[in-house]
């Protein structure tokens, strides 16, 4: 029809009456409930049995999550504030309200808690706890536990939630980078025998790792590439005295092609083997890996002196704002913002339309092919400390949001109750990545997280639809249930071993191979 149709929406606040609200869950019951989310599941198994059997690579998940996140997400978001009704009805606020209130819970006990680990795992851990994924995650769980009122929750709670994932999310990685370049430069730049390093470093900082460049306490230069430390790859050494050598690096010496420009003016151009020279060759048959040392070693010199240059505050800030305002979700969130939830134009909403409705299976797709359930041993410890911190934070969080949540809202507290406990964004792991983070341990992070939200939503969908009397318990039942299922994931198991840090003992016990 044509813009001068118009919509009415039962607000949290004031909500339709019983009779009127399309609860089919209710009706249903829980085995609905369960096979409704199956069927949505189902989506994220097919992408895991497809990359399984070689049909999609992780690296066509990371083309279609950039699809998702860039293309079907925002116009989700869009389409589903802007068909909604009014965006600002009476019962936004307390909306609003709820999900910065858990936010601020979550994020400032994970600040607490990881306030002494080094400065590149707490912006790691820190970042992921700050905001939920609920746009590539949520919603298509959400809607199927709840139906189209409890998307339209997901949507309000969203907004702050997209505030605080696209904006401190990503200011935590960025600040906590910083703090990781300048304690490296402090720590490492400088060796003990006077020579100095400038250039890349490894994600904590321990190594130099990447491009760099290296001047000897004799004068000597070194400008190339490095790994744990040693000189590896091409790069171009320059004596104190004179001359030079241009090729291939291995094990921290000559090794492979390359070129040695003698202090008297000779050339020798060959193969070198731990510095030595044992084969000549023709110029032309090196001259390749000369080159491509000269371009490393141009490479080097210009991460140096980037290296050397910190960034001010203000431009740091600057760059993060472009960044964040710039971003397709965020900026359909300011249009949705900007037009107090107005509906869009016919041919926009046409356009859109489509799009929206095809999130949901791209997602879980996306999801099912980006998932890997290996975790290597040496992240294991930290991971399940992540995860026992973070949900146990996330009950603590739910439970005071379920406290101030109208009794009035019935099932939706419940619905409430989830969008808390939903999983790390997936942004998250390209945050990892742009701020040299370990984006290993990000993407299980986000992986795992997601299977411990999907328990949570279909316990939570399970007793919302009726499951154990919980709908017509007093209202102080659902909170006092959720901060006891936080104690006891908080709580230390025996012979766990001590935790890495916050809540992680129990998360160790869990997860840690026999």
């Amino acid at each position: 029809s044509s813009g001068a149709r118009t919509r009415r929406r039962a607000s949290p606040d004031h909500p339709r009456s019983p009779r009127s609200i399309p609860l089919a869950m209710d009706a249903a019951g829980a085995s609905a409930v369960l096979g409704r989310v199956a069927l949505v599941a189902a989506y994220a198994l097919l992408g895991y049995a497809l990359k399984r059997v070689g049909v999609v690579s992780r690296d066509d998940g990371a083309v279609m999550l950039r699809f998702v996140v860039n293309v079907t997400l925002p116009a989700l978001l869009l389409h589903t504030l802007t068909s909604a009704g009014p965006l600002f009805g009476p019962g936004a606020p307390v909306v609003f309200l709820t999900s910065i209130l858990a936010s601020a819970l979550v994020t400032g006990g994970a600040c607490l808690l990881y306030r002494r680990r080094p400065s590149y795992e707490r912006g790691l851990m820190v970042g992921a706890m700050t905001g939920v994924n609920l746009g590539t995650f949520a919603y298509p769980f959400v809607e199927a536990v709840w139906g189209a009122e409890g998307l339209r929750l997901a949507a309000l709670y969203d907004i702050p939630n997209a505030l605080v994932v696209f904006g401190v999310a990503a200011a935590i990685f960025a600040a906590e980078e910083r703090n990781t370049i300048r304690d490296a430069r402090k720590k490492n730049a400088r060796h003990d025998d006077g020579g100095v390093y400038v250039g890349e470093w490894s994600v904590g900082g321990e190594s130099k790792q990447g491009l760099g460049v290296y001047t000897y306490p004799s004068g000597a230069v070194y400008e190339g590439r490095w790994n744990n430390n040693v000189k590896d790859g091409h790069g171009v050494y320059k004596w104190a005295k004179g001359g030079s050598y241009a090729g291939e690096f291995k094990r921290g010496t000559f090794n492979g092609l390359g070129v040695r420009f003698l202090r008297s003016g000779g050339v020798k151009s060959g193969r070198f083997e731990e510095g030595e020279f044992v084969e000549a060759m023709d110029m032309k048959a090196t001259d390749a890996a000369a080159a491509e040392a000269a371009t490393v070693s141009s490479l080097a010199r210009e991460a140096a002196a980037k290296a050397s240059v910190e960034e001010t505050n203000a431009r740091a800030i600057s760059r993060l704002a472009t960044k964040i305002l710039t971003f397709p979700p965020m900026i359909a969130l300011l249009l949705a913002f900007a037009s107090r939830g107005a509906p869009l134009p016919d041919a926009l909403a046409a356009v859109l339309a489509p799009l929206a409705a095809a999130n949901r299976p791209l997602v879980l797709i996306t999801l099912g092919a980006l998932f890997e359930p290996a975790l290597s041993r040496l992240r294991l410890r930290n991971v399940a400390n992540f995860l026992t911190t973070k949900y146990a934070l996330s009950l603590v969080a739910a439970a005071v949001a379920t406290t101030f949540a109208p009794p009035s809202l019935g099932p939706f507290r419940f619905a409430i109750a989830a969008l808390v406990l939903m999983p790390v964004p997936s942004v998250c792991v390209q945050y990892a990545l742009d701020h040299d983070a370990d984006a290993v341990t990000a993407t299980a992070l986000t992986n795992y997280s997601q299977v411990a939200s999907l328990v949570a939503l279909l316990t939570l969908g399970f007793l919302s639809s009726g499951g154990a009397g919980a709908t017509s318990a007093a209202w102080y039942v659902l909170p006092g249930g959720l901060l006891v299922a936080g104690a006891v994931v908080a709580a230390p198991k025996p012979n766990a071993g001590a935790p890495v840090a916050g809540f992680g003992a129990a998360g160790a016990h869990i997860l840690s191979p026999p």
